[in-house]
């Protein structure tokens, strides 16, 4: 367990007895095995900012427990397929919970498989409160290493010089403002920071590692908002 949230082995699935018949040469009989779950992984909403899917860097907790669940079910290099729910609580409407849960779920995701593109697409396509913004690039500044000064979602002088400076450190266009080219570079490197495993090495996953392994554009079997009527049960 941690501060935010909680990792933890299922009991092994127990032996189960089939019935099976004789058949023609035109006939089979085919047993396939349900999917059950071996492990389960949380992280509670008190690492997303409030009404929000932006992941806080406090986050890094709960990812040093999900780099070593992975390991220690990892067989002969193969990792257990894994999929992300989004969940949220039952107060305030629940059109818009839906679609924050799956907000969350992407976010989630993208961060484990170094997805810029997802980050991108939440935060150039605000939903109500979920507007990620100055106070986001704010955030991710300070956590690798280029101070904005005040976490306050305004772009004052500092929070500038602090965009200036990362530009500057990663050979990007020196003009203060955070532009996609920045985001994308901003995004990976704030992802490096918060996702890592007990090493300290960063941690990350691949599409294939997940349930669906990117089959479905829009991430079904690997991320799904869930809302409040699938509630979160360990």
């Amino acid at each position: 367990m941690s501060a935010g949230g909680r990792a933890g082995t299922h009991p092994k699935e127990p032996a189960r007895l089939v019935l099976v018949a004789p058949s023609t040469a035109n006939e089979f009989n085919t047993l396939k095995a349900a999917i059950f779950p071996i492990a389960c992984w949380r992280v509670d909403d008190v690492r997303f900012e409030f009404a929000s899917s932006f992941v806080t860097p406090d986050v890094a907790d709960e990812m040093t427990l999900l780099a070593k669940l992975v390991k220690d079910h990892t067989r002969d290099g193969q990792k257990p397929p894994a999929s992300v729910f989004g969940h949220a609580d039952p107060v305030g409407d629940d059109h818009y919970n839906k679609q924050l849960s799956g907000r969350r779920a992407q976010a989630i995701y993208g961060l484990l498989t170094r997805d810029t593109a997802l980050w991108e697409d939440l935060y150039s396509h605000p939903l109500g409160n979920d507007n990620w913004g100055v106070k986001a690039i704010q955030t991710m500044l300070k956590t690798v290493g280029h101070d904005p000064g005040a976490i306050d979602g305004v772009q004052g002088q500092k929070t500038t010089a602090a965009i200036k400076s990362f530009q500057q450190a990663n050979g990007l266009a020196v003009d203060g403002v955070a532009g996609p080219k920045t985001r994308e570079k901003l995004f990976l490197a704030y992802m490096d920071a918060i996702c890592r495993d007990e090493q300290g090495s960063p941690f990350k996953l691949e599409r294939s590692d997940f349930l669906a392994q990117g089959a479905d554009k829009d991430g079904k079997g690997d991320y799904q908002g869930c809302s409040e009527f699938n509630p979160v049960m360990l």
